[in-house]
């Protein structure tokens, strides 16, 4: 009797790292990055963006501004290379603000899906400066 309860035992355990062995692999890669800090300003033109990261997924993007010199609009745009030019997408533009955290819809993977980057973009006053934490995946 303890001999059968013994095997059972172990083969529930075999089982369960089994399945462990394979299932962090998936979790690990279910998003990007943590969130990124940046700080960014404009320099006159009223518009700036954070250096760009890898975008893994369809998942929308997160922004925490913990700080901006102005309100001013928010959207993740796209760069075929690593700090490469920007351009948009059909991403949702958001009115963003210091203080303001949120999640992100963008339209990156969805428009190609060989979009290798994407970067958050801001749009304000002439001169404005902002800063905070993001991340192009927000799972």
């Amino acid at each position: 009797m303890k001999s059968r309860t013994k095997k059972r035992f172990v083969t529930v355990l075999l089982c369960s790292m089994l399945v462990a062995a394979f299932m962090c692999p998936m979790v690990a890669y279910a998003g990007n990055w943590r969130d990124k800090p940046y700080y960014i300003q404009s320099t006159g033109d009223g518009f700036t963006w954070t250096p760009s990261e890898e975008k893994w997924d369809s998942t929308s993007s997160w922004n925490a501004c913990n700080y901006a010199s102005a309100n001013h609009s928010a959207e993740i745009a796209a760069q075929w290379t690593e700090n490469g030019t920007v351009f948009f997408v059909g991403s949702q533009i958001y009115c963003w603000s210091s203080g303001k955290a949120d999640y992100m819809t963008n339209m990156i993977k969805e428009t190609n899906a060989s979009i290798p980057y994407a970067t958050l973009w801001l749009t304000g006053p002439a001169w404005f400066q902002a800063n905070g934490m993001w991340s192009p995946d927000s799972i």
